[in-house]
């Protein structure tokens, strides 16, 4: 590959039937941690129909000699079409080797282009509870001043907050504050024992090269919060904007513009803040906290998805590749497409166009996706299976 170079995944839907469906597979990978969790983090650009589907699926084997594995459906992407591209996480629980399972699904409609995955990331790590991405940030920070209110959040545990991200000179800092919930007679006040954690994203496609920003913060429920002020939530105005009273402010000073400007913190003009509130309080009793669940929704999967056939490569025979960082590639440009994300050179690899010339429709095609700043040794191999069912 020409240095400089990258790629990223398209699922075309335009020009095909609804129900045209092609699917894009990981390597098999193996869980090694006692808590049998991970995080699946990856970008997508929608650019089709709305409904046209994204499903996410894990194929889960029982041992070596399980060549079709067991399916479960673990998150699914039906949206309006936006015009950039999206960090999104889903949380996975496999307990033995598995494959991740991306599935691009036409929908009803007309679409003039299709579903975009790039920056495929698997971690043995919790995700995040909330992705808060700010939009065309970069333009606002030459003016030295600026504010950003976050959309209201609920914690795992029914806590509702939301955040305040601030620009005074070259400082930027943050506000997390409660505000009035539709659970708060059923919870514990003053919030004990609940950690706040803020994580403005390192950018870099390469999990490995991230250098992240992180804070936390502790409640004491022994503390008498003080604090209050009035807070208009004015991010989504489609839904009408929401006063809401504020109180149990917990404030961090996070990084300057320099610091911005030396990392990927910034990348297509977006900033993505991370945010969890988790509660610790199992710490004052034990020395680690219990492994974390994953909750899985109901999706409303089509019953003859091309998911359910065999993998699209026979499993190899030695032992599966234990979970590791895997990256596909930085993020790109196409004419009618995905905007710019990264400064290289690049082009998509479609999964529902032609089949190329000496494949069958059932066949598969090895494929790295990497720039040539990458190693083999820390990238995913995706199997690209050309899967166009006719309805």
């Amino acid at each position: 590959m020409p240095a400089g170079s990258s790629f990223f995944m398209h699922f075309s839907t335009e020009g095909r039937n609804q129900g045209d469906a092609a699917r894009l597979e990981s390597r098999t990978l193996t869980p090694t941690r006692d808590c049998k969790v991970q995080c699946l983090q990856f970008y997508y650009y929608h650019s089709g129909n709305e409904s046209d589907q994204l499903n996410i699926w894990i194929r889960e084997f029982q041992n070596e000699s399980d060549s079709r594995g067991s399916l479960r459906l673990m998150d699914q992407i039906t949206e309006t079409p936006g015009n950039y591209w999206k960090l999104h996480h889903v949380p996975l629980n496999a307990n033995k080797s598995f494959q991740v399972v991306f599935e691009g699904r036409k929908g009803a409609g007309n679409s003039r282009g299709g579903l975009s995955l790039d920056d495929i990331n698997v971690s043995e790590t919790e995700c995040p509870s909330h992705t808060w991405q700010i939009r065309d940030f970069e333009k606002e920070l030459n003016s030295g001043f600026g504010s950003w209110w976050s959309p209201l959040y609920y914690s795992s545990d029914g806590y509702r907050f939301g955040a305040k991200l601030y620009l005074s000179g070259n400082q930027l800092s943050m506000s997390v504050f409660l505000v009035p919930g539709a659970y708060d007679e059923q919870l514990q006040w003053p919030c004990p024992w609940r950690q706040i954690t803020v994580q403005i994203l390192d950018q870099n496609p390469h999990i490995q090269k991230r250098m992240s920003f992180e804070q936390s913060a502790t409640t004491d429920p022994n503390f008498d919060y003080l604090d209050f002020m009035y807070y208009t939530d004015g991010n989504n105005p489609e839904n009408g904007d929401e006063s809401v009273f504020v109180g149990g402010t917990a404030s961090f000073k996070l990084l300057t513009t320099d610091d911005l400007a030396r990392r990927e913190f910034i990348k297509g003009g977006d900033i993505i803040l991370l945010l969890d509130f988790q509660d610790i309080s199992g710490l004052l009793q034990n020395d680690s906290l219990s492994c974390p669940k994953v909750t899985v929704k109901n999706f409303n999967a089509s019953t003859d998805t091309s998911v359910h056939q065999e993998p699209c490569a026979a499993r190899a025979s030695s032992t599966a590749q234990p979970i590791s960082t895997t990256t596909t590639t930085g993020h790109t440009t196409t004419p009618a497409g995905p905007t710019e994300r990264a400064s290289s050179t690049a082009q998509p690899i479609s999964t529902t166009t032609t089949t190329p010339a000496g494949l069958t429709e059932r066949e598969c095609v090895d494929i790295f996706c990497s720039s040539s700043s990458r190693t083999a040794s820390s990238l995913i191999i995706l199997l690209l299976c050309f899967l166009l069912l006719e309805i």
